[in-house]
């Protein structure tokens, strides 16, 4: 995954503000959607930011893939991210 270049952010404290330059839309991202951003953008696996974030935020797997596909999904909806070859 990457983060395309019509997308800039800004990350403020544990939160991201990104803006589509394409549309002009302005998105917030929670501290959660922020770290699971930050590292797919990084190239890490599913599983590894998976991994990152049962330990960054105490939650279990369940719980954390759950939030991981719903965020996942919105990122790609909206954008924010693309898949990389």
């Amino acid at each position: 995954m990457k983060i395309p270049e019509h997308v800039t952010h800004q990350v403020v404290g544990s939160e991201a503000v990104a803006l589509d330059l394409a549309s002009g839309t302005y998105f917030t991202l929670n501290r959660v959607a922020t770290r699971i951003w930050q590292l797919a953008a990084a190239g890490e696996s599913r599983s590894s930011v998976l991994a990152s974030i049962v330990s960054e935020f105490d939650v279990t797997e369940l719980r954390a893939a759950a939030d991981l596909d719903v965020a996942w999904q919105q990122l790609l909806i909206h954008g924010l991210v693309e898949e990389s070859a």
